[in-house]
């Protein structure tokens, strides 16, 4: 049974209702069926529940209209409904109530349950089993269940007793059933349960199904559950701890367990011990005067409320918070009874944000507020807003876990529904200055309702004032007013003066106002406007001459006529239609004797009959069954075939290749031996699921189809579905389906009854579609694949599609969805064949034909979505239009791509000639211009240029006023091939307006550079491009990597090339620099350019430290931070200082939270990278080790053992450079350091200074690692000094050396080797590989390495070796790798970790600025956005110069860079190769698992358990179960993942790894094995809801 199926018994069960005898409430129970598509909750918001009972009774007549038959039962469980909590929101606060108005939530429910129950003819028996579990799990069905066990049902009971003891294996523990059984009385039941959940052991969901409810029901099993908690310590679970967090309606995610031992001990004794709560209402603690009062509430709302009220009085302003927080969350706090409280405490802001918050949360609508009461409210809160942000967020100490966010708008929109309750002039003349911060809706509502009130001298004040309202809805609401308000000389005056305002909306409105004056008036202000020096005024004054052409001589009319899309925009006459014969593909025959009857012969459809495609579509769900344990590989990872996700490993392929066991499927199509026919019918039915035929087609065409329903009984419906298309795919590689295809689409065309159909949308909305919306339409258009026919096929085939164009969207009315399209080069084609015209080809591209939009919001609609689709496929490779685009002709199509090129050049030509000619209002193709995504040619740049003559080019690209519009086509203007720089120079254009340009759209830099001639201007041009913050720093970084050697991460991040800027400050002197500061905001749309100016502030020292200074310490700001470290440095004792407050920075970061944290850290890398380039150190390395140096001399004592109280301690630094804590207590030495010595000082310093050390580890290596791949050569007294580092010392002990040709390790001044011993002198360097293969001692030291038991901090005699070949040195790339298969995302992921970066020209590329190097791998794969479905194959590894980007022989290459590249190309390959390696997880993991896992089985006697290769297979009662090794995801057959919650792993005990294994994965691994292999034990509801019961 599905949900849509309970909504229609409901509605059958609906008619037998007498409906004039409903009562109010049983009729919203009625309505609320009757208009819904799925089942959920019963709201009913205009239902009032009475305080008693009997009252309810009796105005809902026992609800013997809604239940006639069953109404008893109803009334029955409402007798009990007072015994449980009344409160039912998702954050809840447990208390029980005497009135049965505070029940209203449960008392709904409790009634919809019963009525959807007996009126959907539901089984009691199926309810419990939980067989309704996938219909009902939104809906709380426990009612009548309850209901039946409090009645004593035996069946009933014996129901539940076979779900909780699983003896008969019938069925799934539900919350309905638990909830069931703490509603009743039945012992035996709440017994079961409560062994349940001291049974549960792994199963924390059962754990908090049990008890997150347990506390709502009967109150003495909850305080049955709460000994049980206490007595077996079950607080040491986080399922309980949550649990009891929501009974209190505290919100800490998770607290610490400190905390909730407080909390649950304080619960504990304040229920067993009246005395000890009445004595935590005076507690100094708020959080225990609050448990204090949820614990009375429990048994008396009212109780509680009259002690809330009464701490209220008590003065002490935590009392008086953690009173007001809880008649909150009770929803009894009421601002009218306790507005005293914000008059008293109003200089507390916690007491007065409680309170404001709860103004907030008031339904004003629902009150019953009378007038005085609304106005005394309002004269109360009113004051506040003066002094409240826009947003802010309230805490106090004790109150960690509660917080208030009171937003302005929230309180300007209660003032607000005050005065539409009771309206009064002067207080809406109050707020209405403060109207403008509400949201659209209620602003609305209130100008609607309120401004008729306002005196004519305040309207016009604001009025003239919102005219220039940010938001339009306001501006337009005045707009409108003001043209039904007389006006006089001095508002006209007023609103000229509003003119200088940079929104062109406002200044439209402006005019639109002025122009219904008087004839007189309107002249007057015309005169004035046109003497304006302003181009805006002057433009409005001619917008105005427009508005009023007859109250004018004569009217200046603009060069271009702006014609609209009903004028087919002066380019072609709409709804064109060309006739193209093409022949019949259909079979038609005429019979009949006296009039002759149409016969469409649709064999071809109907070869089988319904009953013979079910029978072979349930033979393959038993086939793919037979191999669901089969596994295979996908990216590298191991599924099986049975999984729910069952994908094509290649979309590229369009065969059975392309998918898992590819030939095991051939094998049975060649066993089936379908004939065409067959399959293509088979085709066409799983094309056309979901779809009815018969409504949309004539009697006389029957075809055959399946529903939705029908493929509900295949477990492996998509499985097979998928085979069959791709078998389908690989049988029409010859076109043998193409009469097939043709002949469908004309059955569309010609016998469709109509050319659109109704059908809802997800919002449950009916909508009008174009018949040519149905997928096997489409599908069958696509299979023609009209762009890869040859002419004559093109020419035969065309003419169909293009009749099916314009009857599934020329003929089909305006408001239809949907219609057909046909592709911009498909379309294209046709015009070069001289099929249609070009005409033709730009209604295509322009026209929706289409009714305007009308609802609000954005809608697609706005969105031509063809113009994208045309400028996607003839400048991005039908990738986009968000991309870098491609100005060279592809050589595919290239004719036809630059065919729509032309049109698409004729097109924007046009409108933008038209929309150069508005004004302050939208043009009629505005929204059209603003959709063009590219535009060439030089013309353009000036025509923008010119419109933006004398004006502020914005830098917002959202808007649709003329500066946004033409600023953005600056953005989107390319030059062309023919272009050149003269023709800007002979514009005249200012050098401020030509440096923006080249902000704004770099692609102009190098012809704003011809025609500037300033020496530097590229180089700086593209320093402030590098020195900004850049969501799409990609695009820019090869260009970038020309200029400065600093890494393109670290720019984006924040680094800065101090030579560079003092480079171009120098070339181009103040003034120029000057013009390019302030035209770098230009940018972007954002503040991210400020960091490009603020650095050079620092550098040049405009502003001195101390600024920077204090906006890093005050604000955190990230930029002042590093700024900080570039201003120029006076001293060694300065940059101590600075490296100092670095490091204080990151150590603060600490108290925020985890994502600020990595920011922050992140921040302070590159500001160390700043300070290390202003300071003159080669590498940042080389700078910490010296302050590092000095800050570990600072720590020498830790080295030594010191006596702390009773216990020495020290910090030992072991052979391999890592350090260790050492503690001793009477000789002996300990674990850790005890607790109790935590705080001590010397304690906290030995941390601080282990801390340190550890991430001196971390660094070093890398540093060390990273010196070795670029030869990084050293003096000797710098290897000295960091050979008697603590950290680096050891580290370093381990490494070859090699100096003067001699190899070694380095020991006191000398390389030594056995026996050998050479004196250093001059450079030294880390060897490399490479120079241990040269002077042929590679072996030699493997084997030294081996029998000395050396472990080096990295690879280093044993790192792989990649050695030219003597048949690739001539060239400039190699393809080593050529071929191979790689997936996207992993390898780009894998490369960019070892210092790749993403071209445009070059794909992937390295960048060895030592070298002057780049290296870049090619392959066809779209690296700057890679998905996970493409698999490309890399093509070869290139080597070129950096600076001129000349081709680089290998045999030119140096040796190690070479060897580094490849490796890293392997890496990625290993990674990420297609049928690789599982990048998850090793082999020998796999294997350890593999063991564990048995053991664990036989242990056990789990004898249902077997593995193979990746996955462990479990065949459970319930469904056959596989555990994957590596991730350990579980797949049920024939069904989707299982979501296990694991047990934290400090709770988990020894039950998870009995033994070998500590990895945490594994024992989540084991866990799962073990719980599955007993699936009938299961008892948690979130893992039995998600099994598929076979």
């Amino acid at each position: 049974m599905q949900s849509g199926e309970i909504i229609d018994k409901l509605r059958e069960y609906n008619k037998s209702l007498s409906k004039l005898k409903l009562t109010q409430m049983e009729r919203a129970f009625v309505d609320e069926v009757e208009e819904r598509s799925y089942l959920y909750r019963f709201y009913l918001p205009d239902i009032r529940i009475p305080d008693t009972l009997e009252e309810l009774r009796k105005e809902q007549k026992e609800f013997k209209s809604l239940l006639p038959m069953q109404y008893t039962k109803v009334c029955e469980y409402l007798t009990h409904i007072q015994e449980y909590t009344c409160n039912t929101q998702l954050i809840r606060m447990d208390v029980r109530s005497c009135k049965l108005s505070n029940y209203r939530e449960r008392v709904i429910h409790a009634v919809g349950a019963f009525y959807v129950f007996y009126g959907a003819g539901l089984s009691m028996q199926k309810l419990i089993y939980g067989e309704y579990k996938g219909i009902l799990q939104y809906y709380n069905m426990a009612p009548v269940i309850a209901l039946e066990v409090i009645r004593e049902n035996e069946e009933v009971i014996q129901y539940c007793k076979d779900v909780l003891t699983s003896e008969n294996n019938v069925g799934f523990l539900t919350r309905d059933l638990i909830v069931a059984i703490e509603q009743s009385r039945n012992q035996e039941l709440q017994d079961l349960l409560m062994n349940l959940l001291l049974a549960a052991k792994l199963q924390e969901g059962l754990r908090q199904s049990i008890l997150e409810t347990i506390d709502e029901y009967r109150i003495d099993y909850f305080y049955r559950m709460i000994d049980v908690i206490q007595e077996e310590n079950l607080l040491r679970y986080s399922s309980v701890q949550r649990s009891v967090l929501t009974w209190i309606g505290i919100g800490y995610e998770k607290a610490e367990l400190r905390l909730m031992e407080l909390i649950f001990h304080t619960i504990f004794e304040d229920i067993h011990d009246e005395a000890k709560r009445r004595k935590g209402l005076m507690d100094e603690n708020p959080l225990k005067v609050y448990l204090a009062l949820y614990c009375a509430g429990i048994k008396s709302l009212e109780n509680a409320v009259k002690e809330a009220v009464s701490l209220l009085e008590c003065g002490k302003p935590h009392m008086i918070a953690a009173a007001l927080i809880y008649l909150q969350l009770t929803r009894h706090f009421s601002v009218l009874e306790y507005q005293s409280l914000i008059e008293k405490y109003k200089e507390e802001p916690w007491i007065r944000a409680l309170y404001l918050s709860e103004c907030v949360r008031c339904d004003v609508k629902r009150s019953t507020f009378t007038k005085k009461e609304c106005y005394q409210l309002f004269d109360l809160v009113y004051p506040f807003l003066s002094e409240l942000k826009s947003k802010q967020t309230y805490s106090s100490k004790g109150f960690e876990w509660f917080s208030v966010t009171i937003n302005k708008e929230s309180i300007v929109n209660f003032l607000a529904q005050l005065l539409i309750k009771a309206p009064e002039k002067e207080r809406i003349e109050l707020l209405l200055p403060h109207s403008s911060t509400l949201w659209i809706t209620s602003l609305e509502e209130f100008l609607h309702a309120c401004f008729e009130y306002v005196s004519l001298p305040v309207k016009k004040e604001f009025m003239i004032k919102e005219i220039i309202s940010q938001q339009e809805t306001l501006s337009r609401f005045v707009t409108e007013e003001l043209m039904k308000t007389p006006l006089t000389q001095e508002d006209i005056l007023a609103l000229e003066g509003r003119l200088k305002t940079k929104k062109a909306y406002a200044r439209a409105a402006i005019i639109q106002v002025i122009s219904k004056q008087s004839k007189e008036c309107v002249q007057e202000s015309f005169a004035r406007l046109e003497q304006s020096k302003d181009k805006l005024i002057q433009e409005s004054a001619l917008e105005l001459q427009r508005l009023a052409p007859s109250y004018f001589e004569t009217v200046a009319e603009s060069e271009v006529k702006i014609l609209g899309q009903e004028e087919g925009f002066g380019l072609y006459q709409r709804y064109q239609k060309y006739e193209l014969p093409y022949p019949t593909y259909l079979n038609i025959q005429k019979k009949g004797f006296l009039k002759k009857k149409e016969i469409v012969d649709l064999s071809f459809l109907n070869v089988w009959d319904k009953q013979k495609i079910i029978t072979y579509f349930h033979l393959w769900n038993q086939r793919i069954d037979e191999h669901a344990r089969d596994e295979y590989q996908k990216f590298g990872e191991h599924c099986l075939v049975g999984d729910k996700a069952f994908y094509p490993l290649n979309y590229q392929i369009k065969s059975l290749d392309a998918l898992p066991l590819g030939e095991v499927w051939r094998e049975y199509f060649k066993q089936d031996k379908l004939s065409l026919d067959v399959l293509f019918q088979l085709y066409f039915v799983l094309k056309s699921i979901g779809y009815h035929y018969d409504n949309l087609f004539p009697r006389e065409i029957k075809l055959t189809y399946l529903t939705s329903e029908d493929t509900e009984r295949w477990a492996y419906y998509s499985h097979f579905s998928r085979i069959i298309t791709y078998y389908f795919y690989e049988c029409d590689c010859n076109d043998v389906f193409l009469e097939r295809n043709a002949q469908v689409i004309e059955l569309f065309l010609k016998y469709a009854k109509c050319n659109s159909y109704k059908m809802q949308d997800y919002n449950g909305k009916l909508k009008i579609y174009s018949v040519a919306n149905i997928t096997a339409f489409l599908i069958m258009v696509d299979n023609l694949r009209l762009d890869k026919m040859n002419d004559a096929q093109f020419s035969k085939y065309f003419p169909l599609v293009y009749d099916c164009y314009l009857h599934f969207h020329m003929d089909c009315a305006p408001a239809v969805l949907n219609k057909m399209e046909i592709q911009p080069l498909v379309a294209v084609r046709a015009c070069l064949l001289g099929m249609l015209p070009k005409t033709a080809l730009m209604e295509m591209i322009l026209d929706k034909h289409t009714e305007e939009n009308t609802d609000s919001g954005y809608s697609s609609r706005n969105v031509n979505t063809m113009l994208y689709e045309a400028y996607s496929a003839a400048y991005f490779e039908n990738r986009g239009v968000y991309r870098k685009p491609h100005l060279e002709l592809p050589k595919e199509n290239a004719e036809a791509c630059k065919y729509l090129r032309e049109t698409l050049d004729e097109i924007s030509d046009m409108l933008i000639r038209m929309e150069t000619t508005r004004l302050n209002d939208v043009s009629s193709v505005t929204k059209y211009v603003q959709q063009l995504c590219l535009i060439r040619g030089v013309k353009y740049l000036l025509m923008a240029l010119k419109v933006l003559d004398k004006e502020e080019i914005k830098r917002s690209s959202y808007g649709n006023d003329r500066q946004t519009v033409f600023a953005n086509l600056i953005r989107k203007c390319y030059p062309l091939p023919t272009d050149s720089s003269a023709e800007l120079r002979n514009a005249g254009i200012s050098e401020k307006r030509l440096a923006e340009v080249a902000m704004m759209a770099p692609q102009w830099i190098d012809f704003v550079n011809e025609v500037l001639e300033w020496d530097g201007f590229k180089e700086a041009c593209y320093y402030f491009i590098a020195h900004m913050r850049q969501d799409n720093s990609e695009q820019k970084k090869a260009e970038i990597a020309h200029y400065t050697a600093l890494d393109p991460e670290n720019l984006n991040d924040g680094a800065f090339d101090i030579a560079w800027c003092k480079a171009i400050c120098g070339k181009l002197g103040e003034k120029r620099i000057k013009i390019l500061y302030d035209a770098s905001k230009l940018l972007c749309e954002n503040s991210f350019h400020t960091r490009a100016r603020k650095y050079m502030d620092a550098c040049t020292g405009k502003k001195g430290k101390e600024e920077f200074y204090k906006q890093a310490a005050e604000k955190r700001n990230k930029d002042a931070l590093n700024a900080y470290c570039i201003v120029p440095l006076t001293d060694e004792a300065d940059l101590l200082e600075r490296y100092l407050y670095v490091q204080q920075f990151l150590k603060e970061s600490k108290a925020f939270g985890a994502q600020r944290q990595a920011s922050e850290k992140r921040c302070c890398e590159i500001a160390l990278i700043n300070l290390a380039s202003n300071a003159h150190f080669d590498t940042v390395d080389r700078l910490t080790w010296k302050m590092e140096s000095r800050m570990v001399d600072l720590y020498q004592d830790v080295f030594e053992r010191k006596t702390v109280e009773d216990v020495q301690i020290c910090i030992t630094v072991d052979e391999n450079g890592q350090s260790n804590i050492c503690v001793y207590k009477a000789g002996k030495k300990l674990k850790a350091i005890p607790a109790r010595l935590k705080n001590q000082e010397h304690v906290i310093r030995v941390k601080e200074a282990h801390e340190l050390l550890k991430q001196q580890y971390q660094r070093t290596r890398i540093m060390l690692e990273k010196a070795m791949e670029e030869r990084t050569e050293y003096d000797c007294e710098e290897i000295e000094t960091m050979s008697k580092h603590v950290v680096a010392g050891p580290l370093l002990r381990h490494l070859l050396m090699v100096c003067n040709g001699f190899i070694g390790f380095y020991q006191d001044g000398c390389l030594v080797m056995e026996n050998k011993k050479e004196k250093c002198s001059g450079k030294i360097r880390i060897a490399h590989v490479v120079d241990l293969y040269e002077h042929q001692v590679l072996k030699e030291f493997q084997q030294y390495l081996f029998e000395n038991k050396i472990v080096q901090p990295f690879k280093q005699v044993f790192r792989e070796l990649y050695l030219k070949l003597e048949d690739e040195k001539e060239l400039d790339y190699t393809k080593r790798y050529t071929g191979y298969q790689i997936q996207t995302r992993q390898a780009a992921a894998a490369l960019k970790r070892r210092g790749w970066n993403v071209s445009y020209e070059q794909g992937l590329e390295k960048v060895s600025y030592k070298q002057d190097v780049v290296v870049g791998l090619m392959a066809d794969a779209d690296w700057f956005s890679p998905s996970d479905i493409e698999a490309p194959s890399i093509d070869y590894v290139a080597f070129s110069h950096r600076r001129t980007n000349e081709p680089l022989k290998i045999k030119d290459v140096d040796d190690v860079l070479f060897s580094e590249t490849m490796r890293d190309v392997d890496l990625a390959v290993s990674l990420a190769f297609i049928g690789g390696v599982d990048p998850v997880t090793s082999t020998s993991t796999i294997e350890l698992r593999q063991a564990i896992v048995e053991c664990t089985c036989n242990l056990m006697k789990l004898t249902n358990v077997q593995v193979e290769g990746h996955f462990v297979h479990i065949a459970g009662q319930y469904n056959a179960y596989s555990v994957h090794l590596g991730s350990g995801i579980v797949h049920q057959k024939a069904g989707s993942t299982i979501h296990i919650v694991p047990v934290w792993s400090g709770q988990r005990g020894k039950v998870y790894l009995p033994f070998l294994d500590e990895d945490p994965l594994t024992a989540q691994i084991v866990s799962k094995v073990v719980l599955l292999a007993e699936d009938t034990s299961i008892k948690d509801p979130a893992i039995l809801e998600q099994i598929r019961r076979r």
